[in-house]
């Protein structure tokens, strides 16, 4: 473009006009890439929790693979057990006992014995679940509470929806109950029986 022909001014002014231009597409270009690498952390975010969700499901496909009802025929029931004779594990002599359960120390089935002293919840007999193998001291006498009443009890000899009538000698394990939402861990603290 010949330039000769245009004044001084118009010449600064289309200058100006060039500069303001630039600057306003630089403007845009970052805007482009700061957009750019907001959408590139979330897609990173999404894969993230993506692959959180199979590891879930997968987990989750595991132990339901592993679960097996109390009886196979019915549901577990809610209904605390009767007074007849019931089976413990004694871990003094490893062997399994007939007890009398007509003493009161709760509506929970006393399931362990060591010394004298008799204990509701989870033990060593729980070592056939992969969940029980990989943390046994979180779960060792434990006492599952569901929060909900609705909650199903899947397994009625350490599940209940209120520790205290189950196990009349509980407290509650703040620390393995802390990631929890929809239950409480109790731990029974033993029972001696005269």
């Amino acid at each position: 473009m010949d330039t000769s022909i245009f004044s001084k001014e118009t010449l600064i002014t289309m200058i100006k006009d060039q500069q303001a231009l630039i600057h306003k597409q630089t403007t845009l270009i970052q805007e482009q890439q700061t957009q750019i690498l907001t959408q590139s952390n979330f897609i990173h975010e999404q894969k993230t929790l993506t692959d959180k969700q199979r590891n879930l499901i997968d987990t989750q496909g595991t132990l339901l693979a592993e679960y097996k009802p109390s009886t196979p025929d019915e549901p577990p029931s809610d209904e605390p057990p009767s007074d007849e004779p019931s089976s413990l594990y004694n871990e003094d002599t490893k062997e399994v006992e007939i007890i009398d359960t007509s003493f009161n120390h709760g509506t929970g089935p006393l399931r362990y014995k060591q010394g004298d002293t008799y204990y509701h919840g989870l033990g060593s007999q729980e070592t056939k679940y992969s969940w029980y193998r990989k943390c046994p001291d979180t779960y060792f006498r434990g006492i599952i509470e569901y929060k909900s009443e609705e909650h199903p009890l899947p397994h009625i000899e350490w599940d209940t929806h209120g520790a205290h009538e189950f196990c009349t000698n509980c407290v509650c394990d703040v620390e393995a109950s802390r990631k929890k939402r929809v239950l409480t861990i109790y731990r029974c603290q033993g029972h001696t029986i005269l």
